[in-house]
């Protein structure tokens, strides 16, 4: 007969060994209007019950076991029962903003999150964050009142992304407006950082009033998966690639990228081996819909990234207008089609074009009704503390066990205890916080 003991300690193993996987937090996605997809199923399945009415930018979060835990248009927030939360309205995103919301987990707490927000081209360009704290509202979660609308920045354009730091945290970054500036800040347990500077590539400039087909401040950011490359696309035809250094936060080395007028960009994507990008490019010759393009960037050798454009294929769409591209959780990438009840798959991103494929009616959406618009990709932060309690040990009754916390410089147990080592000697279930003030893990 197995000893209590002994099994009360398994699950404690297993249990920290899992809790900083995080590989399901990007599982589902709300977006367009009603639109829903969840990626816990293979393939992909739609979802119903969400609660977005929204063109462009947006962001959702599930927890390490892809349960959904809240979702956000950049203008409310709506928690894992579809309801508002209570202090969740008047962000400062906007409908029309392409990456409205991003949203980034604190690296400090198991809890909380940042929402980071930018306003769409016709407004001042604010960036802002509001923090959401899971343990109110019965648990559901509420944006903390005193800590919403903060101002970082002003002057933005609508780009916002995320990338993984060399060291501990995360990095947010966004581009100016009127100039080449962008701005990296580092997120981690201290806080957010002054923002680092990098003036690099071309002016992003926009006509003053609507229509905004001169529109450089519209269209999308991306970092790759290795965070080593950013890429952004403008309806103005600025495609750009640019090295990313993620332990300084610095961007250069730009490449600019074909597109010929009055052709539009917009939609902008990194394959997961980090050897291709993508691109979505109007096309009014070609009616509804817009053509997908690949670059192979495996070589640093401008001439040749840029003679290797090739088309994937053409998303159908009811009216001619572009759309962004997403890579998800199952290393797909996914393209919107507005106007449509369905999300357009690339099924093998990291091979050559047309070897990639393109599927329109990849993903069904039900009811829910795609636009512009996806979920912006989420990133745990780089670097971790690395959570190893030692083998499982089997106890006879009247013994004890010694729990040892990798080196740091703060802990916090379960059982109150703020030392490095814990004895352990009853049935039960430990957990440790661990800090070095930079990197967090429990």
């Amino acid at each position: 007969m197995q000893n209590p003991k002994f099994i009360a300690f398994i699950f404690l193993l297993l249990l920290l060994s899992n809790s900083t996987d995080g590989q399901n937090i990007y599982n589902n996605w709300y977006f367009g209007n009603n639109a829903g997809t969840t990626f816990n199923t293979n393939p992909p399945t739609f979802l119903t019950g969400g609660q977005t009415n929204q063109l462009e930018g947006c962001a959702s979060i599930s927890n390490n076991a892809g349960t959904l835990l809240f979702y956000t248009d950049g203008f409310k927030v709506w928690d894992k029962n579809h309801s508002v939360m209570p202090n969740g309205t008047g962000l400062t995103g906007s409908w029309s903003s392409s990456q409205s919301a991003l949203i980034v987990p604190f690296p400090s707490s198991n809890s909380k999150y940042y929402i980071f927000t930018v306003t769409d081209w016709m407004g001042n360009g604010d960036l802002r964050y509001s923090i959401v704290d899971m343990t109110l509202n019965a648990g559901n979660g509420d944006i903390i009142p005193t800590s919403k609308n903060i101002l970082l920045s002003t002057n933005q354009t609508e780009k916002l992304v995320a990338a993984n730091a060399t060291n501990c945290g995360i990095w947010v970054l966004t581009h100016q407006r009127n100039n080449n500036r962008f701005e990296s800040y580092l997120v981690t347990s201290s806080g957010i950082s002054t923002p680092i500077f990098s003036d690099a590539g071309s002016i992003h400039t926009s006509t003053p009033t609507p229509p905004d087909n001169n529109n450089n401040l519209t269209g999308v950011m991306k970092v790759s998966k290795n965070n080593l490359k950013i890429g952004l696309a403008t309806l103005a035809r600025i495609i750009e690639l640019f090295d990313f250094n993620p332990t300084t936060g610095i961007i250069n080395n730009p490449i600019a990228l074909p597109m010929i007028a009055p052709n539009q960009g917009y939609g902008a994507c990194f394959s997961p081996d980090n050897s291709k990008f993508y691109i979505t490019e109007s096309n009014l010759s070609l009616g509804g819909g817009y053509d997908i393009f690949q670059f192979d960037i495996s070589s640093s050798n401008p001439t040749i990234i840029i003679n290797s454009k090739t088309l994937v294929g053409r998303a159908l769409l009811p009216i001619h207008i572009v759309g962004d591209l997403q890579i998800g959780p199952d290393n797909k990438i996914y393209f919107a089609r507005l106007e449509t009840n369905y999300l357009g798959v690339i099924p093998n991103p990291n091979l050559t074009a047309p070897a990639c494929g393109l599927i329109n009616n990849g993903v069904s959406l039900g009811t829910g009704v795609c636009q512009a618009g996806l979920p912006n990709e989420i990133r745990l932060g780089g670097g971790s503390i690395q959570v190893n309690l030692g083998d499982d040990t089997t106890l006879c009754p009247g013994e004890s066990l010694i729990l040892n916390a990798p080196n740091a410089s703060t802990y916090l147990w379960s059982t109150g205890a703020t030392t490095q080592t814990i004895t352990v000697s009853t049935n039960g279930q430990y957990s440790v916080s661990v800090t070095n003030g930079v990197c967090f893990s429990s």
